[in-house]
């Protein structure tokens, strides 16, 4: 079980640095309007919206390898259930 509480911690590692990066850029975006340098603005502001999108693109992606992990326990449990039951068994 530890290898599972260390693979958690490390998702929220990254989750956390992705979140950071996104609000660190959006408010360099600002910070730039603010000081009259609107093309740099935009970027950093674009450079922000890319970092969100990848923190719920990385969200959605242990979503479903979970989902998929469990799906197969729960799919190997039926196995098992269903040879005991072949074989006699409770």
């Amino acid at each position: 079980m530890e290898g599972f509480t260390e693979k958690a911690g490390a998702d929220v590692t990254a989750r956390q640095r992705w979140s950071v990066a996104a609000m660190l850029c959006l408010v360099a975006g600002g910070a730039l309007f603010l000081l009259g340098r609107q093309d740099w603005a935009f970027a950093a502001a674009v450079l922000g919206v890319v970092a969100w999108f990848l923190n719920v693109r990385a969200q959605l992606h242990r979503a479903n390898v979970g989902r998929d992990e469990e799906r197969a326990r729960v799919e190997d449990e039926d196995a098992d259930d269903d040879t005991e039951e072949e074989a006699g068994g409770y």
